[in-house]
């Protein structure tokens, strides 16, 4: 009875962690003004990463020179982030005429591949408990 006691505790507490909400608290560094507004797209699938039209979560925030911080409670599980400052407020990332961004925007793990997006397994990281990640956007 003792270690049917213990194994139902070990359970309770593993589908608790399973299904439970984690804090994800992303700071964006290298904002070069308080002008716009911050776009971040949180992705927990490959397909669609990373249009923002296809995010898990999105959120918008006025940007600040420095850094912002955003925090997002989420469940268990991998995630990408990206991020770009709509400095004119458009609400879309400017490109150049070869398709190239012309507003400042960053990926997690710190990705930016010159000629393409990075797929979704290059910024992806898993999430099992409170964290707080870094996007730099250049």
């Amino acid at each position: 009875m003792k270690r049917l006691c213990l194994l139902l505790f070990f359970l309770h507490g593993v589908v608790l962690t399973a299904y439970g909400q984690f804090v994800l608290e992303i700071t964006v560094t290298n904002i070069q003004e308080s002008k716009g507004d911050i776009y971040l797209g949180i992705y927990n699938k490959r397909e669609g990463f990373p249009d923002e039209k296809k995010t898990f979560k999105n959120r918008i925030v006025s940007a600040e020179k420095g850094s912002v911080t955003i925090s997002l409670s989420l469940p268990f599980g991998v995630y990408a982030v990206s991020v770009y400052h709509d400095v004119n407020r458009n609400g879309k990332l400017d490109k150049n005429v070869f398709g190239a961004p012309t507003e400042l925007y960053g990926f997690s793990n710190g990705l930016r591949p010159l000629f393409s997006a990075p797929d979704f397994e290059q910024c992806s990281f898993e999430l099992f408990s409170d964290q707080r990640i870094f996007v730099s956007i250049k």
